[in-house]
This record gives C-alpha cells, sequence and structure tokens, in this order.
C-alpha cells in the first residue's frame, strides 16, 4: 500500500511497516501500543492538513481556549485586518491569560488596547521547529521580543519576553494558509507605554524594579530608619571606632 499523499516520510515508513506486518502479530501488546501511536499522529496530520486549508480568523474560531483573543479583536474591528494577514504569526493568548488581567483591560481605551493587540502580531511564519534560542521577534506594534528555547533536542520549552517583563509559555501550536502560523501562550503580552506603568506602579516612581516590599526607592537600599550608610554601622556623631570609647587625644583611659 502507497502513502504518497503523505509528505511525512517518518510518518509513512511507519504507515507502511504497519501494513506489511504478519497478522499472527497482531495481538503483541507492544505492537498494539505502537499501532494506537501511529494512529494518533496521523490523526494530528491530517488535522494540521485541514487547518492549514483555513485562513487565520477561522482557525481562532475553532478553538474555544482563543475565543477572548477573537472578541476583542472584533470589537477594534481588527478582524478583518488579520484575515488578510501573509506570513505572520499570531501570538494567541488563552482565555485565562486574558481573565487575569481583565481589571487593566477595562481601564484602557480602544487604542491602548490595539496596541496590546499588534504587539501579538509578529512578521514570518514562526513554529515550534524553526524558533532559535535568542531571537528577535518584530511585531506590528514596533517593540521586539525575545525568545528563550530550553533544551537541545526538546523545542517544546519555548518562552517569549515582553520589553515590559512579561514571560510567556508557548502551550502549542496551530497553521493557517497563506503561510500564517499560530502559537498558544498562557500570557498577555504588554507593551512597554508610559500610560501601562502609570496604570500598573502608581507611584511617583514609573520603575517596576524599585517597587520592593519595604517600598525603599533609594539605590543604597539602607531601610534603618537612622539613616546611616556606613559599613561600619557607627551611628556617634564622634565617629569613634574604638571599643574604649575614649574620646580623648592623649589616650589616658584614667578618670
Amino acid at each position: 500500500m502507497k502513502f504518497d499523499i503523505i509528505t511525512d516520510e517518518e510518518l509513512k515508513k511507519d504507515l507502511e511497516m504497519i501494513c506489511n506486518r504478519d497478522k499472527s502479530s497482531h495481538y503483541d501488546p507492544d505492537y498494539l501500543h505502537f499501532r494506537q501511536s501511529i494512529i494518533e499522529r496521523l490523526r494530528d496530520y491530517v488535522s494540521h492538513k485541514y487547518e492549514c486549508c483555513k485562513n487565520i480568523v477561522e482557525v481562532l474560531l475553532s478553538k474555544c481556549q482563543l475565543s477572548i483573543l477573537v472578541e476583542i479583536a472584533t470589537l477594534l474591528d481588527l478582524v478583518e485586518t488579520i484575515q488578510n494577514f501573509e506570513n505572520k504569526t499570531i501570538l494567541a493568548p488563552t482565555n485565562e491569560a486574558f481573565l487575569e488581567i481583565e481589571p487593566i483591560l477595562q481601564s484602557l481605551t480602544d487604542e491602548q488596547k490595539k496596541e496590546i493587540i499588534l504587539l501579538h502580531v509578529v512578521d514570518g511564519k514562526k513554529t515550534k521547529k524553526n524558533i532559535d534560542d535568542l531571537e528577535i521577534f518584530d511585531t506590528l506594534n514596533g517593540e521586539q521580543l525575545v525568545v528563550r528555547k530550553c533544551g537541545k533536542k526538546c523545542y517544546t520549552n519555548i518562552s517569549i519576553l515582553s520589553k515590559f517583563g512579561v514571560v510567556a509559555n508557548v502551550i502549542n501550536e496551530y497553521c493557517a494558509n497563506n503561510d500564517n502560523s499560530i502559537l498558544e501562550i498562557n500570557k498577555v503580552l504588554l507593551p512597554c507605554t508610559k500610560e501601562l506603568t502609570k496604570l500598573l506602579y502608581p507611584c511617583k516612581c514609573h520603575k517596576p524594579h524599585h517597587h520592593k516590599p519595604c517600598g525603599c526607592h533609594r539605590p543604597c537600599g539602607c531601610h534603618k530608619p537612622c539613616g546611616c550608610h556606613k559599613p561600619c554601622g557607627c551611628h556617634k556623631p564622634c565617629g569613634c571606632h574604638k571599643p574604649c570609647g575614649c574620646h580623648k587625644p592623649c589616650g589616658c583611659h584614667k578618670h
């Protein structure tokens, strides 16, 4: 039996091996387990080929866990723009990721929400296999994202870092027509804007790394009420560090 329609050479060889196998071994537990794994791979292959015939919006609509992204894009009149994408990758946050920042989204304007959506659109078709460690993603928002890829042989541990400091992990991937792809992620990436910084860190200091639990914004990191920054820890105005505590120039300790 020929499987010329299948382009995955490894899958094709495994299917041919199953068809040519002796029927007497069909009840072997190891063989049954192997056959089941091949069937699952074939199902994924067919599903992948079917999705590649859809446009990127149709693929998003077919994934119930990505419905909020489609809703926001619809409200912002971005659906037609996304539908006409060519050679792009959408970093699609899950519904749970959007629910985590729901209070933030409610306080943003439509223009700020649009900036968030455009931050999730990357130039080029990106997949788990063709992404490199420390690769830079150029987004339609104008900002750049950094990719970290863990493991030499395993390409499933992929994280995407935004300039604002959000780290999103890639959960799944889907393909679409016109050389587009979708990477499902578990966090919503936020653009590094002054408005968002003020919203998330509402003090005079707009630097996220200054918000320590102690509330200290000093570069010295001194939390003592005395305000002493000396390594000796001496709080006496005389500056004497002798155990005797004698301040006489003669050095006499007698009364």
